[in-house]
């Protein structure tokens, strides 16, 4: 086996490539989305600590 038959699949690469790009892909955009939230709720936390803070201190 050469990597030429490797990466033919034996006629199926282009399915095969395929299925590996797109699952690649919504492992990489989940990442993305989960950074993303994670830095929003994280700041909406702080936010919300402040108020809090600031409540506090007026009473």
């Amino acid at each position: 086996m050469n990597w030429t038959d490797f990466f033919n699949m034996g006629g199926y690469a282009f399915h095969v490539w395929t299925s590996w790009g797109l699952s690649l892909g919504a492992l990489v955009v989940i990442v993305i989305l989960s950074k993303f939230n994670n830095a929003k709720i994280k700041a909406e936390l702080l936010r919300q600590i402040e108020r809090e803070r600031k409540l506090d201190s007026n009473q």
